[in-house]
């Protein structure tokens, strides 16, 4: 049996405090393997530059921060967790289509977007 591959550069731990300190982020739940995983990756760097100083998006390998997915209760792949100041509101596990995950990304993140920006704007 071959050995599974891994990545020979693995992200650094994710440090979970630094996670909540953006108003609003998107962690990413993954796997290298994952062939959803890897459509629904360049998607959330499009948009996270869409969203640049609104939303952080964290990229997690759940083979590496196994202790991270389980205290969010991963139970699939990909999974994305929408925090807002270090709370979850919002999950999103289950989509079809490139064109479905953009729709609920919008659907969740629009509300919190416009009241970011109205925030921005009293600043």
């Amino acid at each position: 049996m071959q050995a599974p591959h891994r990545d020979p550069h693995p992200p650094e731990p994710v440090n979970p405090e630094a996670v909540t300190a953006a108003p609003l982020t998107v962690l990413n739940f993954g796997a290298h393997w994952c062939g959803l995983c890897r459509m629904v990756d360049p998607l959330l760097n499009r948009l996270s530059s869409e969203w640049a100083g609104a939303v952080e998006v964290v990229h997690i390998n759940v083979e590496d921060q196994f202790r991270l997915a389980h205290r969010y209760g991963i139970k699939s792949l990909p999974t994305l967790v929408l925090l807002q100041n270090g709370e979850e509101v919002h999950r999103l596990s289950h989509f079809s289509s490139r064109e479905d995950l953009l729709w609920q990304c919008h659907q969740w993140l629009d509300p919190y977007l416009s009241l970011w920006q109205q925030w921005q704007n009293l600043s």
